[in-house]
């Protein structure tokens, strides 16, 4: 892409290098909100920075339904009726046990880790009211919520269920866009009625369905903007949602973090995403993403939080935690590489997958 200057052309769709640039900033917002937002002994910049960096999870809801509505489109434009039908089912349940493998390897070596060598019981973590076999096996299959053996991975059961209705959203939004986009941001937002689990992370999702939907007439619209006018727009868009943080970090996701998102996307692609030395580290760093998001929680609070905040600079103890989170995640590849899994994924998605629902 070239450079801003008034008069160039700039394409906003996203490709997958700009997806895994956006998923490579929004794991460092990640690591930060989880390491600061707790921890006003290190200033209030720091800590009031960290609320900023709860707009991850916008991020990352918003590159993956971006994504998979650019697969999903090479599907539905030629086929009609049942061979449709069964094409999407094959496509949610292909994505589906991507998700599930990725989450069982680290799940598999993690919560046996933490049991029998870190003293994180199934007790300490599910409570000892309960049947722990049970919520062991909810958490097997991601569906325990914030209630899971990793408190952060909530997100799996929310993303298992936003991939399940993924189809009637894409159908939804290209049919009435704008409309429901609008019906989103303002139901959801006034919190009037309230839909398990996704509520609060619905209108990103659909944020990113409707970007991808629409890729080539934002970029034509955008570019008939002059630039300063564009960038005066995306600064005062910036300065008003960080007010509204500051006053309640804690709101967001149906409304106030799926247009945060946009900006931050504007920011990278105007001014990160043709930058040689920053943007290939970011991209690399969200390759890694979903094994760092997976693991980092166990490395700085379950079983080396003395040794992280040991570093005692902010910025220090950051980089100590990406840098081991990223190490560990280069091993749970090579791992999955040494042991065949991603063939045996592969394997039975072409074989199991395609026979059992094309039948």
């Amino acid at each position: 892409m070239k450079s801003i200057k008034h008069g160039i052309k700039i394409d906003y769709s996203l490709s997958l290098q700009d997806t895994m640039l956006i998923k490579g900033v929004a794991i460092c917002f990640m690591l930060w909100h989880h390491l600061f937002y707790e921890h006003s002994e290190y200033g209030k910049i720091v800590q009031y920075s960290a609320f900023f960096g709860k707009v991850c999870v916008a991020m990352f809801l918003f590159v993956s339904a971006y994504g998979l509505t650019l697969q999903f489109s090479k599907i539905t434009l030629f086929r009609l009726g049942t061979s449709r039908r069964k094409d999407i089912l094959k496509f949610i349940a292909k994505r589906l046990i991507k998700l599930y493998v990725n989450y069982w390897v680290v799940f598999l070596i993690f919560v046996p880790l933490g049991v029998f060598f870190y003293h994180k019981s199934l007790q300490i973590s599910y409570g000892d009211q309960v049947n722990q076999i049970n919520h062991l096996i909810l958490d097997f299959f991601g569906m325990q919520g914030s209630d899971s053996y990793n408190s952060t991975w909530w997100f799996y059961q929310l993303i298992i269920v936003l991939y399940i209705v993924f189809p009637l959203l894409y159908i939804a939004l290209k049919k009435w866009n704008i409309v429901v986009l609008v019906l989103l941001f303002v139901i959801l937002g006034s919190h009037y009625y309230k839909i398990p689990i996704i509520h609060d992370w619905l209108f990103p999702f659909a944020l990113g369905i409707s970007c991808a939907l629409n890729k080539e007439s934002i970029t034509s619209f955008i570019n008939s903007i002059h630039k300063m006018v564009l960038i005066g727009c995306i600064s005062i868009l910036f300065l008003f949602i960080v007010y509204i943080r500051l006053n309640n970090w804690r709101t967001g996701g149906s409304g106030v973090d799926g247009i945060f998102t946009l900006v931050w996307i504007m920011i990278l692609v105007l001014m990160v995403r043709n930058v040689k030395i920053i943007t290939p580290l970011f991209r690399y760093l969200g390759k890694h993403s979903m094994n760092i998001f997976m693991v980092h929680t166990f490395i700085f609070y379950y079983f080396y939080q003395d040794f992280i905040y040991s570093f005692r600079y902010p910025f220090l103890i950051f980089i100590v935690l990406i840098s081991c989170s990223l190490c560990v995640s280069i091993l749970i590849e090579y791992f999955k590489k040494m042991v065949g899994i991603y063939r045996l994924e592969n394997k039975f998605i072409d074989l199991y997958l395609t026979t059992k629902i094309s039948n």
